[in-house]
């Protein structure tokens, strides 16, 4: 198994990825800075911030005690950002601009029972991959303008499989990740985008979730409750070996993991030396930064519920 992932890296590194930069937007993301949702003025909303903490400043407002915005990822160029939000009826898709203007509608379903979750720029910025659930569930891939949309994984026979997509792209582009109930919980499996027959990546009685392949498509961070709460994880493809990256990041051990998977993610530092993941503190989720060696760990969000953390130029 482990050799058939290990030819599926080599198709990932032989692929360069050339970002492509859209002459319309005036502003971009530094590289280093990490797009989140934060609850700290009362609703949630899409902020910025140095990866240290410093310079933290919101790019969308919602009313307090609403709907707000959530899941956000920035474009390979760093001037788009795709997100879910509440403002058409449901969670819909959308994107705006790196300062947060010009926000623009993705998907068109006008079901306002239509939950749509978790977009992901593909490495060239042409197509989002998202997650769906409650009417026709699954993982969708689109264009960036919103046409072209494809259904990849069909998860009507399970009410919460929907919920574990959370795709992420691979570098390449052709390829995506994502976690998927089994008979024994969830794991981690890729497929490509022409809908080729999943290639199981984790095999183990836990529940394993919410993956995000580093920018060399070598290895892959996840969550994990194989040693009690839910702790961040990295795996190799090459050879399968796996280390564990945090201490009780999931608190208490009995999350459901159709609902941490909302709660615990991580985004790779463009240069894929470290991991900003999240991290249950005090009872609220706040973000934190690691190396890959763990000699330093840092907590960077103090203020409200802090969550979905991507970090530009990055997956």
């Amino acid at each position: 198994m482990w050799r058939r992932i290990a030819l599926s890296v080599a198709v990932v590194l032989g692929c360069a990825v050339a970002a492509q930069p859209d002459s319309i937007q005036s502003e971009r993301f530094a590289a280093e800075q990490i797009v989140f949702v934060s609850d700290r003025t009362g609703a949630e909303t899409i902020w910025r911030m140095d990866p240290d903490g410093a310079e933290a400043r919101p790019l969308t407002t919602r009313p307090s005690g609403g709907f707000g915005d959530r899941t956000p990822h920035l474009s390979a160029d760093g001037r788009r950002v795709a997100l879910t939000t509440y403002r058409f009826g449901g969670w819909k898709i959308a994107t705006m601009d790196a300062n947060g203007g010009n926000l623009r509608r993705a998907t068109t379903n006008p079901q306002g029972s239509v939950y749509e979750w978790w977009p992901r720029w593909s490495p060239d910025g042409q197509r989002l991959v998202f997650s769906r659930f409650r009417e026709e569930p699954g993982i969708y891939i689109i264009a960036r303008d919103g046409s072209g949309q494809r259904r990849l994984t069909d998860n009507s026979g399970d009410r919460y499989q929907e919920r574990t997509g959370q795709a992420r792209w691979f570098p390449d582009g052709a390829r995506i990740v994502y976690a998927r109930r089994d008979e024994q919980g969830f794991d981690l499996y890729s497929m490509t985008v022409d809908e080729t027959e999943p290639i199981r990546i984790t095999d183990h009685p836990a529940h394993e979730i919410s993956p995000a392949p580093s920018p060399d498509g070598r290895r892959i961070a996840f969550f994990s409750n194989r040693e009690g709460p839910f702790d961040l994880y990295v795996t190799s493809l090459a050879d399968g070996k796996t280390k564990r990256l945090s201490q009780h990041a999931g608190n208490p051990s009995n999350y459901a993991p159709q609902e941490t998977i909302y709660q615990l993610t991580a985004a790779w530092s463009p240069d894929g030396s470290r991991i900003a993941y999240v991290a249950v503190h005090e009872g609220r989720e706040q973000i934190f930064v690691t190396d890959l060696d763990e000699a330093n760990v840092r907590q960077v969000t103090t203020s409200g519920s802090n969550k979905a953390p991507t970090w530009s130029r990055s997956n």
